[in-house]
């Protein structure tokens, strides 16, 4: 929450905070607050990122559609973007938020934590010997509340063979956080924080054909019962029989690792629709040989399973 006392010249704004137009300012008795009254996001950019080759599936069976390339996209953008907090207006600030700073960095209890470590050199018995440089550790999954340790989440790639050809199941979901910078550069003439902010939140956001996964609930929950429930939550995927039998995908300077494993599964009718903060569109399969998608950990989970599969 950036707060500018009424003292504070306007001059001296751009010291104080991000510069906002004058007449976007709320001003009270004793402060004044550098955020806008409303967002105003009207650059509406193309979507970008996903090589569609057709929107007309090549068969259906059972109320999914099936293709042999890449589908398109939602031809709408999502409606959620991203934007810095400050840019909050006061009145639709959370009184308290998910992510919090903590000793050695910021902590979302439910989701993981991002801390300040420091890579080093030991030598034989141990002992510290040198410093090499500073990171960011992302401990990915819900923390143990004694040992900080995070619990690893899960995908769920559903394989299945068609008259002898494996098909992925997936959905396009709207991930609001991606940004294009090649493809949308910040105008030269932006020069201050809220309207480059502004404007940046306004081409943010891609969508992406993607699986089931999500977080544990709890720590320490195990990644069969992950498994089990986002899939049916996100997908109507039962699984059965699910057994991890390795761990991977870790990515550089990421506490956890990613079970991986192998189940059965069926599709069911979803009784109730699914309350998210998620924007979820259509039941597809796509030929697991020219699925794409931008979502690194799909990809990785879809390629792992072609390994194991011998394609």
């Amino acid at each position: 929450m950036h707060l500018i006392h009424a003292s504070c010249p306007y001059r001296k704004i751009a010291r104080c905070g991000p510069k906002v137009p004058s007449d976007q300012i709320e001003s009270g008795a004793e402060t004044a607050w550098l955020v806008p009254r409303r967002l105003s996001l009207q650059v509406n950019p193309p979507l970008t990122g996903v090589e569609t080759m057709n929107s007309s599936p090549t068969f259906t069976k059972d109320g999914i559609a099936y293709y042999d390339t890449l589908p398109s996209p939602p031809e709408q953008r999502g409606n959620t973007t991203v934007v810095p907090v400050w840019m909050i207006p006061p009145k639709m600030k959370k009184k308290s938020w998910g992510w919090n700073p903590t000793w050695q960095g910021i902590e979302n209890p439910k989701y993981g934590a991002f801390n300040h470590y420091a890579q080093v050199v030991t030598d034989e018995d141990g002992e510290l010997v040198k410093v090499e440089f500073d990171l960011v550790r992302w401990h990915d999954g819900a923390i143990d509340p004694r040992t900080g340790l995070p619990t690893p989440g899960s995908v769920t790639a559903g394989i299945e063979m068609v008259n002898g050809v494996y098909y992925v199941h997936c959905f396009w979901q709207w991930r609001p956080a991606p940004y294009d910078n090649e493809t949308y550069p910040v105008p030269e003439d932006f020069q201050e924080p809220f309207e480059i902010e502004q404007y940046i939140a306004s081409c943010t956001g891609e969508w992406m054909l993607t699986v089931p996964g999500g977080f544990a609930e709890l720590a320490g929950e195990p990644p069969e019962a992950i498994a089990k429930r986002e899939a049916l939550e996100e997908a109507s995927i039962r699984l059965y029989d699910v057994k991890m039998t390795k761990k991977s995908f870790n990515r550089a300077n990421v506490t956890a690792l990613v079970n991986v494993g192998f189940a059965s599964f069926e599709r069911i009718e979803s009784e109730t629709p699914l309350e998210t903060h998620e924007k979820f569109f259509g039941q597809l399969a796509v030929r697991i040989d020219t699925f794409r998608t931008m979502d690194a950990m799909v990809s990785e989970a879809v390629s792992f399973a072609r390994e194991e599969l011998g394609l």
